[in-house]
C-alpha cells in the first residue's frame, strides 16, 4: 500500500507538471530519473514563485529595486538593457499580462 501511494504520488507529479499520461510515466520514467526530475520541478516552482512575488511587488518597489528586477530579466551581457527613468510610471497592464502568461 505504501509503495502504491508513493508510485501514485510520482505519477501525479508528472501528470500535473508535464501533462503526461499514467501509462507514459510508468513506462518511460525510471526511478533514478525521478530524483533528478523532482529537483528540476521543485527548482522551477521556486523560481516561478519568486517571479510572481517580484511582479506583485513592482508597483511598490523603489526605483533601484525596479531597475534590479528589469536587469535580472534582460540580458545585460549582450547589451540588451532597459533603463528605469525617474518619472516612469508602473505599467499595470503589462504586469497583469505577465501574470496571466505565468499562470498558464
Amino acid at each position: 500500500m505504501l509503495f502504491q501511494k508513493a508510485l501514485m504520488a510520482i505519477v501525479h507529479t508528472y501528470a500535473k507538471e508535464y501533462k503526461w499520461t499514467k501509462d507514459y510515466i510508468l513506462e518511460n520514467v525510471y526511478i533514478d530519473e525521478h530524483f533528478l526530475l523532482s529537483e528540476i520541478i521543485e527548482s522551477s516552482r521556486k523560481s516561478d514563485l519568486l517571479m510572481q512575488y517580484n511582479l506583485q511587488m513592482m508597483p511598490q518597489a523603489s526605483k533601484e529595486d525596479r531597475q534590479n528586477f528589469v536587469d535580472m530579466l534582460t540580458d545585460n551581457a549582450r547589451g540588451n538593457s532597459v533603463e528605469i527613468k525617474d518619472n516612469q510610471k508602473t505599467d499595470f497592464q503589462a504586469i497583469r499580462e505577465a501574470k496571466m502568461k505565468m499562470a498558464r
